[in-house]
């Protein structure tokens, strides 16, 4: 995740804009105009095939894409206008809602704003299932606030939802850490938590989701599909995954207790010890294990 790094201290590598940050120094700062603005050059693979638009080769790896200064590379050289300008649906970024979050909170931490990105689960994309998804929070004077950048008017109105895209309620969108306490406290069920249209969900991908925000939390904005160590053991291995339920507990309780206004956490006070850091990771984009190595 090697990127040019700013003088911008709030950034991450993952969403450091580099040589572009005067491109996202030149956009609206506020929440509200954000959806709008980011659905305007990001569109989800699947929104594209649900408005029959033609996905190219080169447009199905854009999703693989890690960091914001390769997002934007990829976008320019396609159309290098002012990222205000509404890009044609050929010409924008095919990624995932990792994607959404990512470009939102770039923006966001450009702008001088605590902002970061959470892993969990939305219930306004598939009827009876919680998928798997992921939204930039953001330091209000009420608190940290969820904003959906993917619900732009157009993707709002085919969903049905009619909350506000730049303060999602947190009974529509939880956290993982939120979502594990709900599974273990028997209010969720995990068969219902997942990914619907591969089939895939379950316990293990409730408790990796927990890790995966965590990582983000400490600034590696990791894909929706990689693993590391502990993460990929509790997917591969169900006794790893029985051994560790009190672990994750203990974890999740104190990510959800965490308020603190800081994007990200000053010191390791979160990171549990049987927990490694994510620096060499296992990525599952279609399916087959491809090992990268995070710091090169």
């Amino acid at each position: 995740m090697t990127t040019i790094q700013s003088t911008n201290p709030l950034h991450s590598a993952a969403t450091d804009p580099g040589t572009h940050a005067a491109l996202l120094a030149e956009l609206p700062g506020d929440p509200k105009s954000l959806p709008e603005i980011v659905s305007g050059f990001v569109l989800h693979p699947w929104l594209a095939g649900q408005r029959d638009v033609t996905m190219t080769a080169e447009h199905d790896t854009d999703r693989q894409s890690r960091t914001m200064t390769v997002l934007l590379d990829r976008l320019l050289a396609r159309d290098d206008r002012p990222l205000t300008e509404r890009r044609s649906a050929k010409d924008r970024f095919f990624g995932t809602c990792r994607d959404y979050a990512l470009v939102t909170c770039s923006i966001l931490r450009e702008h001088g704003d605590n902002a970061r990105i959470r892993c969990g689960f939305a219930d306004y994309f598939t009827p009876d299932f919680l998928e798997d998804h992921w939204v930039a929070e953001v330091w209000s004077a009420e608190g940290w606030r969820l904003i959906d950048a993917e619900l732009d008017t157009v993707t709002a109105a085919e969903m049905g939802t009619t909350f506000p895209a730049d303060d999602v309620p947190r009974d529509r969108f939880m956290t993982a850490p939120q979502a594990w306490r709900d599974v273990r406290s028997g209010k969720l069920d995990p068969d219902v938590m997942g990914v619907s249209f591969i089939g895939t969900s379950g316990l293990w991908f409730a408790a990796a989701s927990v890790c995966r925000d965590l990582a983000s939390l400490y600034g590696v904005e990791l894909l929706p599909w990689d693993y590391w160590n502990e993460p990929e053991q509790l997917m591969l291995d169900e006794t790893f995954l029985n051994d560790h339920l009190n672990d994750i507990d203990h974890l999740a309780e104190a990510m959800t207790a965490a308020t603190a206004r800081e994007s990200m956490p000053a010191k390791l006070d979160l990171w549990p010890g049987w927990l490694s850091w994510p620096t060499s990771i296992s990525s599952y984009a279609g399916g087959d294990r491809v090992r990268i190595d995070l710091n090169t």
